[in-house]
């Protein structure tokens, strides 16, 4: 039973024949991304014709399952080169309840053989490859209307997924660096081209950039914005800290979940009224396959991320900032 649902190598070879996966009979051009593309380059069209400044917030719903990007774009990714999921460190008859209910009701992860699991994650990176493809679109279209050199585009998203990583899917109350390390990318006028920023982040920082941009005074702001130009990349640092909650899940409604990351790559996740938690350290382990949470030898280091992640559950007004 403990390895019924094991995302392990020998269950991805072992198992029945891989399950159709869902598929949009619809081409590209009729495709959610791509209306919600055109309606965001309409709203340009408008937003030209004033001199006024402007906010323009653009949603897309994929990437996302069912994992069910256009045909044309699926076949651009051949299911044999992708990688096989992380392996699942946790065990059924000692883990969160949750990653086994999970597994059990909602999908019968024990069904999936290799093929399926690396089937559905070629149809996710097709589903990623054709969201940027509808972001082009609309910087091609900044570019086309003469907004481009006034105007900065923050492209970034609300979580992520496993795929198949750790015996999962989806978002949660997974706390995973798969679903929790979101892509941000700033880029226009003022922006430092081609620099990444290493520091520990959090969406929080999001608002307080905004307003910079704007010349707005961010006030008392949860976050702190974001190093985005040349004198600022090398010399400001990331939070020491960042906590993320989780108040709902698949299986459970009421569900909680906390975690605290750490500049120095340490993840401590905690489950309502469970003994199981989750300690990684994510610069030696960043497949977080070691858990150490009960590892005695690292009770004191537990100890005290958990006195800082109350800490900051206690106080949410300074939560994400150091």
């Amino acid at each position: 039973m403990a390895a019924r649902a094991r995302c392990s190598r020998e269950a991805l070879d072992a198992g029945p024949q891989p399950k159709d996966l869902p598929t949009v009979p619809l081409p590209a051009e009729l495709q959610q991304s791509t209306w919600i593309a055109d309606r965001a380059i309409a709203q340009l069209d408008e937003l030209r014709e004033s001199e006024d400044p402007f906010l323009l917030y653009v949603s897309f719903v994929d990437p996302h399952d069912p994992y069910d990007p256009p045909a044309e774009w699926a076949e651009r990714f051949d299911w044999r080169s992708i990688p096989d999921p992380i392996p699942q460190e946790w065990d059924r008859a000692t883990g969160p309840w949750q990653y086994a209910a999970f597994q059990d009701e909602k999908f019968e992860l024990s069904t999936f053989d290799r093929e399926t699991w690396l089937r559905l994650r070629a149809a996710y990176f097709a589903s990623c490859a054709f969201v940027d493809h509808q972001i082009g679109r609309i910087r091609e279209a900044l570019s086309e209307r003469g907004l481009v050199e006034d105007t900065v585009v923050i492209f970034t998203t609300d979580h992520g997924d496993v795929i198949g990583d750790h015996g999962l899917l989806m978002k949660g109350p997974w706390h995973y660096d798969k679903t929790v390390r979101c892509p941000m990318i700033v880029a226009g006028p003022g922006v430092a081209q081609g620099r990444r920023f290493d520091g520990l982040t959090s969406h929080l920082d999001v608002r307080p950039l905004v307003l910079e941009l704007a010349g707005v005074d961010a006030g008392d702001s949860e976050g702190r914005a974001l190093p985005i130009r040349e004198s600022t990349l090398d010399t400001e640092r990331g939070h020491e800290r960042v906590a993320i909650e989780t108040n709902t899940s698949y299986v459970a409604p009421a569900d909680q979940v906390r975690t605290i990351i750490t500049a120095d790559g340490w993840r401590l996740t905690v489950f309502c009224d469970q003994a199981y938690g989750e300690l990684f350290n994510l610069k030696v382990d960043p497949d977080e396959q070691t858990n150490l949470y009960d590892d005695p030898d690292h009770m004191g280091l537990r100890l005290r991320l958990t006195e800082e992640l109350v800490a900051a559950m206690a106080a949410p007004a300074v939560v994400g900032r150091t």
